[in-house]
């Protein structure tokens, strides 16, 4: 059945779909009577009846259930590429695969780029739909990773870089089956040694994730897969 997004619903109201919707509903050919599935990404799973025609199509809501929480839960900060399509292109993948919640970081060596997080937000929206989830990932702003690294994370924590200096553990063998973690993922020029520094002195582990110098999208993409095969039931 085909999943299509809603900010809100509710049991039994009526829903006029907005232009972007008509037009992926016609491109499916999907026709008056025909059965859609709706979630508001905040775990709500509703089952609605197309009605009416090409020029007055709506949807009504017949039935309604909530899904499962998130558990657990993955947190990736990552720094935002130079190529903007490369950042959408990690934000759609990571959200088909499983992230729950993405930080932009400003890092000492970010090229400070424009960041288009509505746009981001759209991406990750038919991502939830291509992959049949129903809890749509939080997308934050860029902040500086320092202030990121302050803040009282109720889950384990680890920074992945390449500073050779460090003995790094590989990300796949600290992972716990079960518990909430935040992975942290740097910018082209990775993160910088005060940044590394700062991070393990605040409680974070140094992790390293194989063998070969990813991309910044290759990483945090690596780190998201990661922690979905840990989780495997």
């Amino acid at each position: 059945m085909h999943l299509f997004f809603l900010p809100h619903l509710r049991n039994g109201e009526t829903i006029i779909p907005d232009a972007g919707q008509v037009r992926h509903i016609r491109a499916l050919r999907l026709q008056e009577g025909d059965e859609v599935s709706l979630t508001d990404g905040h775990g709500h799973l509703a089952t609605g009846i197309l009605e009416g025609d090409r020029k007055t199509l709506r949807i009504v809501i017949r039935s309604m259930v909530t899904s499962a929480p998130q558990v657990p839960f993955l947190t990736v900060i990552i720094a935002p590429t130079k190529n903007h399509d490369r950042l959408e292109w990690f934000v759609e993948k990571a959200v088909e695969i499983g992230v729950h919640r993405i930080c932009l970081a400003e890092c000492d060596n970010s090229e400070r780029p424009v960041v288009r997080v509505d746009r981001l937000q759209r991406m990750a929206i038919t991502a939830l739909q291509q992959s049949q989830r129903y809890y749509l990932p939080e997308i934050e702003t860029p902040r500086p990773f320092i202030e990121l690294l302050e803040k009282p994370w109720p889950a384990a924590k680890f920074i992945a870089h390449c500073h050779p200096e460090s003995t790094k553990p590989f990300l796949r063998d600290v992972l716990t089956r079960g518990a909430d973690a935040v992975i942290a993922i740097g910018p082209e020029g990775d993160f910088s040694r005060d940044e590394v520094y700062r991070a393990e002195q605040a409680g974070w582990l140094s992790v390293s994730l194989g063998k070969s110098r990813l991309r910044t999208e290759t990483a945090g993409l690596t780190a998201v897969h990661t922690f979905e095969l840990t989780n495997q039931v």
